[in-house]
């Protein structure tokens, strides 16, 4: 075997085992996001190489094109075969990953047959060349867009503290999580919350039966010292009380902090109101406070016992 094509081999393998094996030191969002983004260019790479590992067309007669068609041949089944190991191995695999697999072996492709001498010169060739290319910046634009989409969520997150978010931001959701019996849309406001603003957006909150449930807004500026109030904009629609508890979860690693209360919002039934809580701040002896505000992991709403309301809607959450 020549050496370019062992040196070839060796870089297909490594570049699969740190697909299967590789992982961002982070627990953050956008640490998930580029790993998933990266099955796509890992893949394209892995196709670049399989299509130097396999030889042009001996007779005149081959399709000049038989070569891309064994690259995808060889790499789709492999792409595949790693999702299955990562499942085997208790990593994250799923269907979604295998799309941004095929999106890469489709860039890689398309943008080598828009450069293949080869099949440029046939008769049809440009016409070829320029429709491998669009194939190609669609794939790339596909892949592409959800890793746009998470750094515009972090920019503007950036941008807007102390508010913590606003959901007329089309971007609002992108930290939201629900825990247990609960779903969330991001809509516009029913005529009894819009207030001033006709167009006002927010996140209507319908719990289910469940008596345990949560809306968890992660990964807000994490330094909160130098503000006293979290202050809530919400609406509520009901004919019932709404009442939530306010938790605070910080990034100590002491099993004894973590997420805790730190009190509770009330809203009358039929109005739109501007509720806040206090943060907790070190006492003067220099105690440890239960939450480290100056080291925020998340914020988090849920149920109180002394709730009535079967739904909500959240406008923005800020600091002050």
């Amino acid at each position: 075997m020549p050496v370019a094509n062992a040196a070839r081999l060796i870089a297909v393998g490594l570049v699969l085992a740190l697909v299967l094996f590789g992982e961002i030191p982070s627990r953050a969002r956008w640490a998930t996001d580029l790993a998933n983004f990266a099955h796509g260019p890992a893949m394209a790479v892995v196709t670049l190489l399989v299509l130097r590992l396999l030889p042009e067309a001996s007779t005149r007669h081959a399709p000049a094109s038989w070569r891309y068609r064994g690259a995808v041949a060889v790499v789709l089944p492999l792409a595949a075969v790693i999702e299955l190991l990562q499942l085997l191995l208790g990593r994250d695999a799923s269907f979604a990953d295998l799309l941004r697999d095929a999106l890469g072996i489709g860039a890689a492709i398309a943008f080598s047959m828009a450069i293949d001498r080869r099949l440029n010169a046939r008769p049809r060739g440009p016409a070829l060349r320029a429709g491998s290319m669009l194939v190609g910046v669609i794939c790339s634009t596909l892949l592409a867009v959800p890793l746009l989409l998470t750094g515009a969520a972090y920019l503007e997150r950036q941008r807007g503290f102390p508010v913590l978010v606003d959901f007329r931001s089309p971007y609002s959701r992108y930290f939201v999580a629900v825990y247990g019996d609960v779903s969330i849309e991001r809509i516009r406001l029913p005529a009894l919350a819009r207030g001033k603003a006709l167009d006002t957006v927010g996140l209507h909150v319908q719990p289910g039966r469940g008596s345990q449930w949560g809306l968890a807004l992660w990964e807000p500026k994490p330094d909160w010292r130098g503000y006293q109030m979290l202050r809530f904009d919400i609406a509520n629609p009901t004919d019932d009380p709404l009442v939530l508890r306010v938790r605070v979860r910080d990034r100590h690693p002491r099993r004894d902090r973590g997420e805790r209360d730190i009190g509770a919002i009330q809203v009358a039934p039929r109005a739109r109101e501007t509720v806040q809580v206090a943060l907790p701040r070190a006492t003067t002896s220099g105690a440890v406070v239960p939450v480290d505000v100056g080291n925020v992991r998340a914020v988090v709403l849920t149920r109180s016992p002394d709730n009535r309301a079967t739904a909500f809607y959240v406008v923005s959450v800020w600091l002050e």
